[in-house]
This record gives C-alpha cells, sequence and structure tokens, in this order.
C-alpha cells in the first residue's frame, strides 16, 4: 500500500484497492483526503513531489502548445527534467516557507492594524519582497539545469530579467492578486 493510500485511510476511509472506472468519484475523493492528511503529516515533502509533477506536467503541456517545441528530443528532455528538479528542489521548498512565513508577518500586522487590509498587505509583501529576487533565481535556475553553465545562466537571464519582472507585475495588476502571474520567457 503507497504512503497515498495510507494517508487516505487515516483521512476517513481506506482507499479501495479496486480503484476502477465504476468508483471514479469516490475513489478521486479518497485519494483527496489521502493528499490532503499527507499536507498534514510531511508538508515539505508533499509540497515538493507536487510542485516537481506540476512543473513536469506544465512543461509538458507547454511544448505541446509549442508544437513539440524548439530543439532536439535531447533539449526537450532536459528542459523537462529542468522544471521537474527545479519544481522537486526550489519551488516546493521555498513556497512552503515562505507562506507560512507569510502568514505568521500577517497575523502579526492584522493585530497592529486592527484586521485591515491584511490580503493586501500580503500582496504587496509577496510581489515586492518574493517576486524580484525568486524570478532571478528561476531564470538562472531552470537555465543552468538545462546547461550546467552558470556563468552562460546568469548573463542570458540579466538580458531578460528586468522585462520579465515588469511584465509579471504589470500583468498581476491586471488579474486577480493572489492568481499566479505567468511570463512568457524563453527559458
Amino acid at each position: 500500500m503507497s504512503d497515498l493510500q495510507e494517508a487516505a485511510g487515516s483521512g476517513g476511509g481506506a482507499v479501495d484497492e479496486k480503484c476502477d472506472s465504476s468508483h471514479k468519484p469516490s475513489c478521486i475523493v479518497q485519494y483527496w483526503k489521502g493528499y490532503q492528511a499527507l499536507l498534514i503529516t510531511d508538508p515539505l515533502k508533499t509540497k515538493a513531489i507536487t510542485a516537481a509533477c506540476m512543473g513536469a506536467i506544465g512543461e509538458l503541456i507547454g511544448a505541446q502548445l509549442r508544437k513539440a517545441g524548439p530543439g532536439t528530443q535531447r533539449e526537450r528532455l532536459k528542459r523537462l527534467w529542468a522544471f521537474t528538479v527545479f519544481g522537486l528542489v526550489v519551488n516546493g521548498p521555498v513556497f512552503h516557507f515562505w507562506y507560512g512565513t507569510l502568514e505568521k508577518i500577517a497575523r502579526k500586522w492584522s493585530k497592529l492594524s486592527g484586521g485591515r487590509q491584511v490580503i493586501l498587505f500580503k500582496i504587496l509583501l509577496d510581489r515586492l519582497l518574493l517576486t524580484p529576487p525568486y524570478l532571478a533565481l528561476t531564470l538562472v535556475g531552470l537555465r543552468w539545469l538545462q546547461d550546467c553553465r552558470l556563468g552562460a545562466a546568469v548573463q542570458a537571464s540579466r538580458g531578460i530579467y528586468k522585462q520579465a519582472l515588469l511584465t509579471n507585475w504589470k500583468a498581476c495588476g491586471r488579474s486577480a492578486p493572489t492568481r499566479p502571474c505567468p511570463v512568457d520567457v524563453d527559458i
């Protein structure tokens, strides 16, 4: 039995090992409960693995939308590997700790401000404190994971960083403030 099945079992009902097509709704609910239980029992590992899967799926979808993307099959596999590893090693852990810290800071702000503008405060902190360094880390990290040349990754990222940051902030200004703000940059 997998960790997910065990967690689902402890979350309010065992996962039926015979989850076939006739039981899809109940299986999905049970697996979701298992996932929620893992977020409580092992949040960092769960978020890191989730981020790795999301990075891989996002890159696979992106490659399909780009009609298999530029470059050779080997280069496309490097991109897939880079997004998966970056999700596992960087995205999951960084966001786990950042948003935990942000919530603590926001609770203090809420007490000081009488509960006013807490959401706006969190959005501003997120956009002003996390976005600039995290965007730089993402641009450099994804390039470096693909070709293992740190100097070239830094140099290439310097050329697009400012525009990517301004585009991110501009796109976020128009969209719902809690929605992720994708920036189309060739990494």
